[in-house]
């Protein structure tokens, strides 16, 4: 079959006529797959593609027009009811994904600097392992600013992510210099939330009970940011693959405040006994993350731990038949910088039955 970047079209054949430089792709009746239009690579400082069309059972599923040259971009695509995995395959992205989706794109200008215009939608798939009814998203890009005019992504019972704003996005070093201090206007948001969503994830979750949402608010500049807002979660319950099996009457709140990430609130039970953490971190030049200072606590008696795989530095993870067990009781303070961080504290492990594989 055809390669496109990393799609393929699969067990058809295609009639391609080349000649001075210019690739025709020639339709072959009673084909439920077809092909139509031109790549033309006859002109040494430019790139042309004509029409170029893919149908399926007569209806046209992608089409893509315009030309490329070392100064100039002038490109047209179009997209209806395709997958959006095929979608992100032929552009080269790197990312699984699934959905009926429909595009139109639009790219003109300096390839350092070109205006582009995208409005896309999908519906009935998913993002990596996250699962959507809707995913849509407008915007335009143009003098290396973004203008985030409507993204939302949302399963019906599940979430509703939700985003608007302005904010650079240099696509190179010069432009960064002349936008670093262009200001950043970015509005993210959840409402009702439900904690079901982590099971999808991370794989470390097998079933979470409870509700979240978010509302943030990113300004400030490229190298000086200043994020706003809260996160917050309450779970009734979360069942884990490993460590802690089962986590109860479980709270998290946040704040975002300037440059500080303040983890005001981590609270839950293990086997009816508590176990909290709290702290914040910085938030350091170019939305980097900065010195942090974390506090772990189990405030009364000792709580159980599950050791279900154990990682193996020459054989990555192991499953272990019999899990590792204990039961711990801890007072310790994370510090310091992510490349330079200190532990202070204690944990003290009892009733402990350490396994290795194949026991």
């Amino acid at each position: 079959g055809l390669w496109i970047n990393q799609k393929q079209l699969k067990n058809s054949k295609h009639y391609i006529e080349y000649s001075g430089g210019v690739m025709r792709f020639i339709p072959e009746m009673g084909k439920s797959t077809q092909i139509t239009g031109t790549v033309d690579f006859s002109k040494p400082s430019e790139f042309s593609i004509n029409n170029f069309s893919i149908f399926e059972k007569g209806k046209r599923l992608f089409y893509l027009n315009g030309t490329l040259t070392n100064d100039n971009i002038a490109l047209t695509a179009e997209g209806e009811n395709i997958s959006m995995g095929d979608l992100l395959n032929l552009f080269d992205i790197k990312i699984t994904a699934e959905g009926n989706t429909n595009f139109n794109l639009k790219a003109t200008g300096k390839p350092q600097e070109p205006t582009i215009t995208c409005l896309l939608s999908s519906t009935n798939g998913k993002i990596e392992n996250l699962g959507f009814d809707l995913a849509s998203i407008f915007f335009q890009l143009k003098e290396n600013i973004l203008e985030l005019k409507h993204l939302k992504i949302s399963r019906d019972k599940l979430y509703s992510f939700e985003g608007a704003g302005t904010t650079p996005l240099p696509l190179t070093d010069t432009a960064r210099k002349k936008l670093v201090n262009y200001p950043i206007d970015i509005t993210l948001k959840v409402a009702n939330g439900d904690l079901a969503i982590l099971s999808s994830l991370t794989k470390s979750v097998k079933k979470a009970k409870g509700n979240f949402s978010t509302n943030v608010d990113i300004g400030g500049t490229l190298n000086k940011p200043d994020v706003k807002g809260n996160f917050t979660a309450k779970a009734e319950e979360i069942q884990l693959n490993d460590i802690f099996k089962k986590l109860t009457d479980a709270k998290c709140e946040i704040d975002f405040t300037g440059k500080i990430i303040k983890l005001k609130q981590m609270d839950a039970l293990i086997d009816k006994e508590p176990i909290s953490l709290n702290g914040e971190m910085m938030i350091a030049d170019r939305f980097t993350l900065g010195e942090f200072n974390f506090h772990l606590l189990t405030p009364q008696k000792d709580i159980p731990v599950t050791i279900n795989d154990l990682n193996i530095k020459s054989g990555g993870v192991a499953q272990l038949t019999n899990p590792s067990k204990a039961k711990i009781n801890t007072d310790i303070k994370f510090f310091g910088a992510p490349d330079n961080w200190n532990i202070d504290g204690y944990m003290k492990i009892s009733s402990a039955r350490f396994t290795y594989p194949g026991e």
